[in-house]
């Protein structure tokens, strides 16, 4: 109690600074929630655009906060898209080599057999569409960085604190006395 009442500033640094860690953690606690709200609403497929803006805007008005996420439900069902696709314009082309093939079994020389192959793919077969390229993973991460210091609750707490810590090491100083 004696450093206290010898010091009072330097106390108030220390008890503002608690403050501000305590603030800064209940920050960071509704960016946690804020990015598993956003994680079921991608996962259900929800649009998550609203939701992302207000998880920027609470980051970048916060001290200190930051964070990372993936939009896993996205990729997912991008992935799956761009299989499908791959795979009907696959079945497609497959479909008219068989009926090619089944068209042109009256032959029986096997050069006459490819020259009718030949000629029913060129009138028959559709060119093959160009597959969409695989999402990649990197495209669906999010790292949102906040600013060091804003003036939240927590940046007036880091500020009172250091303001404090300044008074308070002034009058710490030795006094010169006069002559």
């Amino acid at each position: 109690m004696k450093v206290i009442s010898k010091y009072p500033f330097l106390a108030l640094a220390a008890l503002l600074a608690m403050a501000a860690l305590i603030s800064w953690n209940q920050s960071r606690l509704e960016v946690n929630r804020l990015i598993q709200g956003i994680e079921v609403a991608d996962t259900t497929g929800t649009d998550t655009t609203a939701s992302r803006a207000s998880l920027d805007t609470f980051i970048q008005t916060h001290s200190f906060l930051q964070a990372n996420y993936e939009l896993a439900g996205s990729f997912d069902r991008d992935v799956a898209t761009a299989t499908a696709a791959t795979s009907a314009a696959k079945a497609t082309q497959a479909q008219a080599y068989a009926a090619a093939q089944a068209a042109c079994t009256s032959h029986t020389s096997s050069v006459a057999q490819a020259k009718c192959n030949q000629d029913y793919l060129d009138k028959h077969l559709q060119p093959t569409p160009v597959p969409q390229p695989a999402p990649v993973m990197t495209s669906y991460r999010t790292n949102v960085r906040g600013p060091w210091w804003t003036t939240d609750l927590t940046g007036a707490l880091l500020l009172g604190a250091a303001c404090a810590l300044a008074i308070g090491f002034v009058k710490m100083r030795p006094r010169r006395l006069h002559r």
